[in-house]
């Protein structure tokens, strides 16, 4: 009895936190639409926070254009970053793209091609021709030795980046 009384209540909590975050992406993109950038952030990262994906990779997106921010928010780009990591460890390919960018070119992550060819590597596994296409043109650019590099580390971060 106490177990069906415990996991209706977990079922309960998930629903509810499943349409919070729903709910608070849907309003996010409502005042993003409305030029609101402020406001839509901060819906963004509400939803985010209660574990929509997607509002994540929307608010690492307005970081990185620093809509919502400040013009001259210096940390912008560290925190777009962060968040698009986030999204891509929670299996987000577009995310997984936008984060090998940011390693590839040292913005907002320090320079490292190989972690950017292994993130590319994983999102092409998982079928986005466009990671395909950006890790193999990656591969032509990296110093001799840098792609063996990269297929030892996506064997270290394969499992990180698979979501839920």
């Amino acid at each position: 009895m106490f177990r069906k009384i415990a996991f209706g209540a977990t079922f309960a909590t998930a629903l509810l936190m499943g349409n919070m975050a729903h709910a608070g992406y849907d309003e996010g993109k409502a005042l993003y639409e409305q030029g609101k950038f402020n406001e839509a952030l901060q819906e963004f990262v509400k939803a985010g926070g209660n574990g929509n994906v997607e509002a994540v990779y929307r608010a690492a997106l307005m970081f990185e254009a620093r809509e919502g921010t400040a013009k001259d928010d210096a940390e912008a780009i560290t925190k777009a970053a962060d968040w698009f990591q986030t999204a891509a460890r929670a299996g987000h390919k577009e995310a997984m793209k936008k984060l090998a960018s940011m390693f590839a070119d040292g913005r907002g992550k320090p320079q490292d091609p190989v972690q950017a060819w292994a993130i590319l590597q994983i999102a092409a596994e998982r079928g986005d021709q466009e990671a395909a296409a950006q890790r193999d043109a990656l591969a032509e650019t990296m110093r001799p030795g840098q792609l063996e590099a990269g297929k030892r580390r996506h064997g270290k971060i394969v499992d990180t980046y698979q979501g839920s």
